[in-house]
């Protein structure tokens, strides 16, 4: 039983092996890296980052989102080739993904 994929879903599950490791690894990887030399060693507020700091605080939100994704759509594809008693609550499933970013 083949399932149907969404856009978002089709894009990570046709993605090849590198291209994956490349946006799930070696990406936040690069920006935790970057990031060290931009935050400043105590922060008192969020206005002490500075710019550089922001740019990599929102890198590393789209790097934890698009971690986040492809496991929304590798469970979501997943769990519609099982068969029909074994399958997961998809709502649940979904809240289960995003209460660590929340």
């Amino acid at each position: 039983m083949l399932a149907t994929m969404n856009g978002l879903a089709d894009l990570f599950l046709r993605a090849k092996h590198w291209q994956l490791f490349l946006l799930l690894f070696v990406f936040p990887i690069l920006v935790e890296l970057a990031a060290t030399g931009y935050m400043p060693t105590t922060l008192r507020s969020w206005r002490d980052l500075g710019p550089g700091g922001l740019v990599c605080l929102g890198l590393m939100w789209i790097a934890m989102l698009c971690l986040i994704a492809w496991l929304w759509a590798m469970g979501s594809f997943l769990n519609s080739l099982q068969k029909p008693g074994l399958t997961l609550k998809l709502p649940l499933f979904h809240v289960a993904l995003l209460y660590p970013p929340v």
